[in-house]
C-alpha cells in the first residue's frame, strides 16, 4: 500500500446520515483522519458499534484510503471487511461500525459551500439515497434461514460487581451482510422488514439464553414501530412461553414513551405476564419526566452521554445526574449506568448512587454467556 503522508490530496467528503435522519457532510481536512468514540476524534461517533479507536484515513498521492485500528465491529468498503489498509475510490461506501458514509471527491458546489462552513453540516440532498445498499434478496434468505446470532452483554450490580443478567443483541451472519446490527436495520427499515428482524433477535436469543442463562435476568430491545398494543399482545406472550423461568425485561427508547394511555395499557399487560419494564437511554436529548412519574418503570437506563467521562465533568453537572438518581429512587425504580468504560466512570457511578451498571469495562456482548465481569469489585 501507498505510505500515508500528510500533505493533502485535494478536497475529499464523506457523505451519510445521521442517527437523526439528517444529511451529514464532512470535509476531511488534513491526515490522518481519526475516526472513533475517543474525544479529539476527527470524526466522533458516539454508538457503541465503534471502538475507541477504530479507524483512520490517510492520504496517498492524490487519492486517500482507510487504515484499520482494530476495532471490534470492523470497518468496510463496498460490503468488503477492510484488513489493514485500502485505498478509496470516489462514490465508495464506507462503513464504521453501524454508520455509513459515501466516499465523495466533488460535492455538488451547495454542498462544498455549506461543508466549508464547518467540519459538519446537516442538510438535505436528493441524489444521496437512504439504504446505500439494495439487498432484498439477501436479506429475505437471511430471515428465511435464520442466519443472526444472539449477542449478551452483561448487567452487573454497583455493590459487589456480580453479573445479575444481560442485554440480549444480535448480530447477523450471512454472505455478503453486514454483521453489525446497525447496518442491518437500515437494511431492514429500507425494506420495510425492521419488525422481523427485531422479532428475530429476540425469539433466537432467547431460545438460547432459556437453555444456557440459568436464572439470570434477560433485557431485551423493542423499536418504535413495534409500539403497537395489537402487536404487543402476542409478541410478548410468545416471548414469555419460550423463557418462562427467567426474569424478562422488556426495553423502550425513553423518545417512545410519549402517550400515557398506551403505557398504562402496556404496563398492565406486562405485570400480567411478569415482565419488567425499562426506560432505555434516558437522558438522551431530553427526559420524559411526566411520563416517568405517571408510568415508572421497574428501571431507568441512564444514556452513554450522561455517562461517558463523567469523573471528568463540573460537580455542577454530577449533581444534576446525582438528583435524577435520588428521583427515581423515590420512585422505586432501579438505576443502571449505561455505557462504562473506564474504572474512575465506574467510581464516580458508585459514589452518585447507581443500582447497576453496564459498558466493555464490564463485558461487551459476547454469543455466550460470561461468568464474572472482566474487572473485579
Amino acid at each position: 500500500m501507498p505510505e500515508s503522508t500528510q500533505t493533502s490530496p485535494g478536497d475529499w467528503y464523506l457523505e451519510g446520515y445521521s442517527p437523526q435522519g439528517e444529511i451529514w457532510v464532512i470535509h476531511i481536512r488534513s491526515f490522518p483522519f481519526r475516526v472513533g468514540r475517543l474525544e479529539g476524534s476527527d470524526l466522533r461517533l458516539s454508538s457503541q458499534d465503534i471502538s475507541r479507536r477504530h479507524a483512520e484515513l490517510f492520504a496517498a498521492g492524490q487519492q486517500i484510503g482507510v487504515r484499520e485500528l482494530g476495532s471490534t465491529n470492523g470497518t468496510f468498503v463496498n460490503r468488503e471487511r477492510v484488513v489493514g489498509e485500502r485505498i478509496l475510490q470516489d462514490g465508495d461506501i464506507l462503513n464504521f461500525g453501524y454508520q455509513e458514509f459515501r466516499v465523495s471527491k466533488k460535492p455538488t458546489d451547495s454542498n462544498r459551500a455549506l461543508a466549508e462552513e464547518g467540519e459538519t453540516q446537516c442538510f438535505a440532498r436528493p441524489e444521496l439515497p437512504k439504504g446505500l445498499f439494495g439487498y432484498a434478496e439477501e436479506f429475505e434468505q437471511m430471515l428465511q434461514s435464520k442466519a443472526v446470532q444472539p449477542h449478551y452483554q452483561p448487567l452487573c450490580r454497583l455493590d459487589d460487581l456480580q453479573i445479575f443478567g444481560y442485554e440480549l443483541l444480535g448480530r447477523g451472519k450471512f454472505p455478503n451482510l453486514p454483521e453489525s446490527p446497525g447496518p442491518l436495520f437500515e437494511i431492514a427499515k429500507a425494506l420495510n422488514r425492521a419488525v422481523e428482524l427485531s422479532s428475530l433477535f429476540r425469539h433466537l436469543g432467547l431460545a438460547k439464553a432459556s437453555e444456557e442463562a440459568g436464572d439470570s435476568a434477560i433485557y431485551f430491545n423493542t423499536l418504535p414501530e413495534e409500539m403497537n398494543m395489537d402487536f404487543l399482545r402476542g409478541e410478548l406472550s410468545r416471548l414469555k412461553t419460550l423463557a418462562p423461568q427467567l426474569p424478562l425485561v422488556m426495553e423502550i427508547h425513553e423518545g417512545a414513551v410519549t402517550n400515557t394511555e398506551f403505557m398504562h395499557e402496556l404496563r398492565a399487560l406486562l405485570r400480567e405476564l411478569e415482565i419488567q419494564l425499562a426506560y432505555d437511554d434516558f437522558g438522551a436529548g431530553y427526559a420524559r419526566l411526566q411520563e416517568l412519574m405517571d408510568v415508572p418503570p421497574d428501571v431507568l437506563k441512564f444514556d452513554i452521554a450522561l455517562i461517558r467521562s463523567i469523573h471528568r465533568r463540573p460537580p455542577r453537572s454530577r449533581q444534576v445526574i446525582q438528583t435524577l438518581v435520588r428521583m427515581a429512587k423515590n420512585l422505586g425504580i432501579k438505576t443502571l449506568a449505561e455505557g462504562i468504560e473506564e474504572p474512575e466512570e465506574l467510581a464516580v457511578c458508585r459514589e452518585i448512587g447507581f443500582d447497576y451498571a453496564q459498558g466493555y469495562l464490564l463485558g461487551k456482548p459476547e454469543p455466550t454467556f460470561r461468568k464474572a465481569p472482566r474487572i473485579q469489585a
